[in-house]
């Protein structure tokens, strides 16, 4: 029995256990069902509460995000009245804000609600130098950071809260308002990674500078080495008295250089060096360099030809210190302590004093007032190609200001002293041989008129002229901001002169340059002093009498009487003297170029008809075309003009779309009235699409359709307004254009030789050879075909090859010939036995033509054309070079063009 009652009791024990267990895990009927929803469950609902009251916003969108996946960021906006500018400062867990929730680390785990936190948001604009850099957006009670890289390429010098940097800004406080900060910076350029113990930073010297070196240099054997040079930030121990010092600066290894002066590094950073006219390196040479070169760019703004921090670069090559008879390559020569110097030793400089510098006759960094870019060249070479020693530390590259003048030649200071000199009795003889000028001014006569000299300018009136003169110092940097200047007051009444400005349009001023001013700036009134500016590009060391001219019809509703004339020009700091002989205003008369020119007021006597309204667009100088029916014609009346097409192979339309207006013109026709006969049209396809610049469009010539231009004729496809500016002539392959001084074709390749003074004349658009008057010839030889070798280095588009001659072959020549010598002494033809090279000088590969007739005492307008057939005893050869003999003092040539062949 008992056995039985511990058997029933030890059962109901593990029964009761085991409910107990159950029950204990929670594993009713219903807690089992429970359990396996919440295991299925894989998304959740994310709720998003704006949680501003009394504002309008956008509506933020539920979102159902996977379990254990983060939320997409969500946007919320006010979108009416923000009179506090509230802006979304995050999203919170909890309606009071209290714990954020972070969208990149914070993973979903259920659904739940986010809540708004709204904060006002303040502008926080930056002033560098008093002028705006770039606004920061920050919230109320945002503590700001300290941001020297603003000034990057400049040593930073704080933030302040007041233009004039008495107070700095405390970066220990809140953001509470909009603010305005002044962040001063040096004057001069500074870029080091050294920074002094509680400086900041303003752009590691290591992060800007570039080697390009020793990527194409070459072994003994000419095999190219690839073995380039690199930048990085270096720490450096320098031995002072208390020790060794802990420095950082940037390390320069400049690679392999076989070839002595390949080893340079280069600076890319628009800076402003206005306050940078020294520029001093601080380094230590670790190599064998024995000299230091230093190249640099401007910036210029090509449209305006004004230099800008946002301008191209300066288009000419690298301008460079010229330190003569330093360092086989020029340059500064290093002394034995700045050689292959211990890494401990102290730091060592050298300056370079840039505006001693000129290119062209001026200082381009003296006139420049942001830096494109700075090349440091170390001169030295290897000996073997695992020599990688060439280090160079540097601590900084640093822009000093200093004050430079620069002393006036002995001939400017004689002219001085003789304008000084000039006695009243030599004035009074001068004045007096002089006519006057009703359309303008002359000196010595109309010296009296002359008042309003600025300070820093003196004016003379000498027999020769009225000579303006600045101080002898740097005075502009801004090319296009005229420094000093006198005013020429005009009487209007009926004592003094009486000149229409609506009728009397180009100004014309007579001068010599004895300095190295390029531009003149000259404001025309009018009896209501209103002013017409005029900007002239002058020759540097111009010594002999030159005419500039400028047109101003229609500019600002030009009219009225003339009243002064205000005179302007730059300096660069030396040579600062013009000799003004006369300024006049007369009659329009449109510029020469090789071809048809529309900047003309009467645009070739062509006038508005019912289909076309013609109008002179001033501004541009084009003439605009306003056509109403598509298909319409234009026809100009005949008049004698320099347009002659023969000697060129192609013309070339430049047109204009104004961006502000519709066109739908697709083409224009062109024909040309040569021999009192239109020519066939010339269709040229114009483009809509690219509005507000000049565009072109070139076609060929037809050779039977070439000669003298008397009018034209334009038909339009389509309707709208079409601006055009001109139509030019261009020679092809086998031709040489004179649209560049000799020296450049020379220089270019063409090896060009010539006896007595040639000069290029720019107005003209083509090269003018003169010869010295005290002599009575002048001539000069071209090559036609160039050797490989010289198509390297040409500046102009030409064949390398001879000309292959045919039965047909021709060389024309386009000329203005103003003397009376009637005919050409000699022309030379050479030849040669192959299609590139030289031509031989021998006489059987050689053809003389003597005395051949050629027009004279030609007109301003005129131009002709000599066609000189090429012999048919030469057929099987190749024309290589031409020789003229012109028995006479002056000669223009604006084409050579040689007809058939390659």
């Amino acid at each position: 029995m008992k056995k039985k009652l511990l058997t029933i009791l030890l059962c109901l024990t593990t029964m009761l256990g085991v409910a107990g267990v159950a029950a204990a895990c929670g594993e009713t009927g219903t807690d089992s069902q429970s359990s396996s929803v919440a295991q299925s469950k894989t998304t959740a609902t994310i709720k998003f509460d704006i949680n501003l009251d009394g504002y309008t916003t956008n509506v933020v969108k539920d979102k159902t995000v996977s379990i254990g996946k983060r939320v997409p960021i969500a946007k919320a906006y006010v979108t009416g009245d923000n009179p506090d500018n509230l802006q979304l400062y995050g999203w919170y867990t909890d309606k009071e804000c209290t714990n954020e929730w972070d969208f990149k680390s914070d993973l979903v785990e259920d659904d739940m609600t986010l809540y708004a936190k709204w904060v006002e948001q303040y502008s926080i604009n930056y002033y560098i130098n008093g002028e705006y850099e770039k606004t920061d957006l920050a919230f109320k009670g945002d503590m700001l950071t300290e941001d020297a890289s603003l000034v990057a390429g400049f040593k930073y010098l704080g933030t302040y809260v007041d233009e004039t940097y008495e107070t700095k800004y405390n970066y220990s406080e809140a953001v509470s308002s909009d603010l305005n900060l002044y962040v001063k910076r040096s004057g001069g350029i500074y870029m080091s990674d050294h920074v002094e113990e509680g400086e900041l930073s303003s752009g590691s010297l290591s992060d800007y500078l570039v080697a390009y070196v020793g990527s194409t240099s070459k072994d003994q054997s000419g095999n190219i080495v690839e073995q380039d040079g690199w930048v990085e930030p270096y720490t450096v121990l320098t031995k002072t008295k208390e020790g060794l010092k802990e420095e950082q600066c940037t390390y320069v290894n400049f690679g392999y250089q076989p070839k002595y002066g390949d080893g340079y590094v280069e600076l890319c950073l628009a800076l402003d060096i206005t306050q940078s006219q020294i520029i001093q390196i601080t380094f230590k040479n670790l190599g064998k360099a024995d000299t230091l070169n230093m190249y640099f760019t401007a910036l210029l703004d090509e449209e305006g030809n004004t230099y800008s921090e946002t301008g191209s670069v300066y288009t000419q090559d690298f301008c460079y210190p010229n330190y003569t008879g330093s360092g086989k390559e020029g340059g500064i020569v290093l002394d034995k302590d700045q050689m292959q110097m211990k890494e401990t030793a102290d730091w060592t400089t050298v300056q370079f004093n840039l505006y001693e510098i000129y290119k062209n006759g001026y200082s381009i960094w003296g006139t420049s007032s942001f830096l494109g870019r700075l090349r440091l060249q170390a001169n030295y070479k290897n000996t073997s190609e695992d020599d990688l020693s060439n280090v160079f530390l540097i601590k900084s590259i640093e822009g000093i200001a200093h004050d430079v003048i620069v002393e006036d030649r002995d001939e400017v200071k004689t002219l001085l002293q003789d304008a000084e000199a000039t006695t009243q009795e030599a004035l009074d003889a001068a004045s007096s041989a002089q006519l006057d000028n009703q359309n303008g001014v002359v000196f010595p006569k109309d010296f009296e008129m002359v008042s309003s000299v600025e300070e820093g300018s003196k004016v003379y009136n000498t027999v020769d002229g009225l000579l303006f003169y600045a101080d002898n110092e740097i005075i502009s940097r801004n090319k296009t901001n005229a420094t000093y200047g006198f005013v020429v007051e005009v009487p209007t009444d009926s004592t003094g002169k009486n000149i229409d400005l609506s009728e009397l349009t180009t100004l014309s001023i007579t001068l010599k340059n004895y300095g190295y001013a390029e531009n003149i700036t000259v404001r025309v009134y009018n009896d209501l002093d209103v002013p017409v500016k005029a900007e002239l590009k002058i020759t540097k060391e111009l010594t002999e009498s030159k005419t500039y001219t400028a047109n101003l019809y229609g500019k600002f509703g030009m009219s009225g009487r003339l009243s002064k004339i205000e005179l302007r020009y730059n300096s660069v700091g030396v040579d600062n003297a013009l000799l003004i002989e006369s300024i006049e205003m007369s009659a329009f008369k449109p510029y020469d170029l090789p071809g048809l020119n529309f900047n003309d007021k009467n645009c070739f006597g062509i006038a508005s008809t019912e289909q076309v309204e013609v109008s002179f667009d001033a501004a541009r100088e084009v003439t605009k075309f306003n056509v109403l029916e598509s298909g319409a014609t234009v026809v100009s009346l005949d008049k004698p003009y320099d347009a002659t097409s023969d000697g060129y192979a192609y013309a070339t339309l430049q047109y204009y779309f104004d961006k502000n207006s519709e066109s739908s013109v697709s083409e224009i026709a062109v024909e040309y009235k040569i021999n009192d006969e239109f020519t066939s049209k010339y269709v040229y396809a114009l483009d809509s699409t690219n509005k507000g610049k000049v565009q072109k469009a070139t076609l060929p010539l037809k050779s039977n359709e070439r000669g003298f231009v008397k009018a034209i004729r334009l038909t339009f496809t389509g309707t709208g307004t079409v601006s055009i500016k001109s139509i030019d002539y261009e020679t092809g392959e086998t031709s040489l254009p004179y649209y560049q001084s000799y020296d450049a074709v020379y220089n270019g390749g063409w090896k060009m030789w010539l006896n007595g003074t040639y000069l290029y004349d720019s107005t003209l658009k083509s090269s003018v050879f003169i010869k010295d008057s005290a002599q009575s010839s002048l001539s000069f030889s071209m090559y036609i075909g160039l050797t490989a070798s010289m198509k390297e280095h040409m500046s102009i588009p030409h064949s390398t090859y001879n000309v292959l001659v045919t039965t047909t072959t021709k060389v024309k020549i386009v000329y203005q010939n103003k003397t009376d010598v009637d005919k050409l002494s000699q022309f030379t033809m050479g030849f040669t036995r192959s299609e590139i090279g030289n031509p031989d000088d021998t006489p059987s590969l050689q053809h003389v033509i003597s005395n051949i007739p050629i027009d004279c005492l030609m007109e301003e307008y005129e131009w002709s054309t000599l066609t000189i057939d090429v012999p048919l005893e030469q057929v099987g050869k190749y024309l290589g070079k031409t020789h003229l003999i012109f028995e006479g003092n002056e000669i223009a040539i604006r084409a050579i063009s040689i007809e058939t062949g390659r």
